[in-house]
C-alpha cells in the first residue's frame, strides 16, 4: 500500500511538471506574438526630417510593436550626436554627415532606418533662400557673401557648397553660419546673411519675404538620403528586437504620412510650433534604405572636409 501510494504521489507530481512545462511554453509563444513593451529614448531635430517619430508616437505606430518611446527635440545632429555617445539617448535622428563622422571618429554609430530623403522632381521642400530684393542672382554672386546654415560642416553647408561649385561659383569664397532653423527668415530680414538654406516646415514662412535661389540638394544626385535614424552598434547588437520594431514604426509613419499629408501637418505643427500652410511643399519618406542613397553624402562630406575621407556606406548601415 505504501509503495502504491508512493508511485501515486510520482505519478501526480510528472503530471504537475508537464504541466508547467506546457504552460511556460504557452506564455513564451504568446511573449514572441505580443513582444513586451521597452522603453527607449530617442532623439530628433525640429524639423520635417526628423518628424516621423511624432507620427509614430501620436498614430499608435510605436504602441502597435509594443514600444514606449520617449522623444527629446535638439536643434542640430551635433548635440544629438553626443547624447547618443554618452548614453542619454538609444537611438536618434541625424544628418547623414554626422552619423558617418561619429563612425569615423570611433563612435560605432550605425544606420537603422531612413529619415529625409531628397528626390528631384518631388516638391521643394528645402532650397537656398535670398530676400526677394537680394541683388543675388547666381551662385557665383554668393563669393564674399553669408549663408546661414543650421549647423557648419553639416548637410546643408555640404550641399550648398557642392551647388555653389558645381554651378560656377567658388564655395571657398562664402561664409557659412550656424543659425537655428526657426532663425533662417529673421536673420535675412536683419542683413545678418545673404542667403539661407530653409528647409520644410520653416520653408514655406519664408517665403513671404524671400525667393528661392537654388534647389540646391540637386548638386548631391536625384536621390539621396539626407537624414537618418541610427544607434551604436553595442546597442543595436544588445536589443535587436527593439531595434526591429523601432524600425517597422518608422517606416508605417513615412508611408503614413505620405498619404495623408494634412494631418500629418497638424501633428507637425503641434511639436514644432511652426504653422505649416496648406500649400506647403512636403517632404516624402522612403520606404527602404540602400547604400546607393547614402554614398553620395558620404563622398560629398568627404570633399568638403566634413568626414575624413570617404568609405564604403555599407559599413554605417546596420544588417
Amino acid at each position: 500500500m505504501e509503495i502504491k501510494e508512493q508511485r501515486s504521489a510520482f505519478r501526480a507530481l510528472g503530471v504537475l511538471i508537464a504541466t508547467l512545462v506546457l504552460l511556460a511554453a504557452g506564455a513564451a509563444h504568446a511573449g514572441l506574438a505580443q513582444p513586451a513593451p521597452a522603453t527607449i529614448r530617442v532623439a530628433t531635430t525640429p524639423s520635417e526630417s526628423g518628424a516621423e517619430v511624432y507620427y509614430a508616437a501620436d498614430m499608435g505606430f510605436f504602441k502597435k510593436q509594443g514600444l514606449d518611446v520617449d522623444v527629446t527635440t535638439l536643434q542640430n545632429g551635433g548635440l544629438i550626436g553626443a547624447g547618443i555617445s554618452a548614453g542619454q539617448f538609444d537611438l536618434a535622428q541625424s544628418a547623414v554627415p554626422s552619423i558617418a563622422g561619429g563612425y569615423q571618429n570611433g563612435l560605432h554609430f550605425v544606420i537603422v532606418a531612413p529619415a529625409a530623403v531628397w528626390k528631384t522632381g518631388n516638391p521643394t521642400w528645402s532650397a537656398l533662400i535670398v530676400p526677394k530684393t537680394s541683388p543675388i542672382k547666381s551662385a557665383k554672386d554668393l563669393a564674399g557673401k553669408t549663408v546661414g546654415v543650421n549647423a557648419v560642416r553639416n548637410i546643408l553647408q555640404i550641399a550648398a557648397a557642392a551647388w555653389i561649385d558645381k554651378n560656377g561659383g567658388d564655395s571657398s569664397a562664402v561664409h557659412f553660419l550656424e543659425l537655428p532653423w526657426a532663425e533662417m527668415s529673421v536673420a535675412l530680414g536683419a542683413h545678418r546673411v545673404d542667403a539661407a538654406a530653409a528647409s520644410s516646415p520653416d520653408l514655406d514662412g519664408a517665403l513671404a519675404d524671400n525667393r528661392i535661389l537654388s534647389t540646391y540638394f540637386d548638386a548631391l544626385g536625384s536621390a539621396v538620403l539626407i537624414s537618418a535614424w541610427y544607434c551604436t552598434s553595442d546597442y543595436a547588437a544588445a536589443h535587436p528586437d527593439v531595434v526591429r520594431r523601432f524600425q517597422a514604426a518608422i517606416i508605417e509613419a513615412g508611408a503614413w504620412a505620405n498619404k495623408n499629408p494634412a494631418q500629418s501637418a497638424q501633428i507637425l505643427e503641434k511639436y514644432t510650433k511652426i504653422h505649416i500652410g496648406p500649400n506647403a511643399a512636403r517632404l516624402i519618406y522612403p520606404d527602404k534604405l540602400t547604400p546607393a542613397m547614402v554614398q553620395p553624402v558620404i563622398d560629398a562630406s568627404a570633399k568638403y572636409k566634413a568626414l575624413k575621407s570617404s568609405f564604403p556606406a555599407a559599413e554605417i548601415i546596420a544588417p
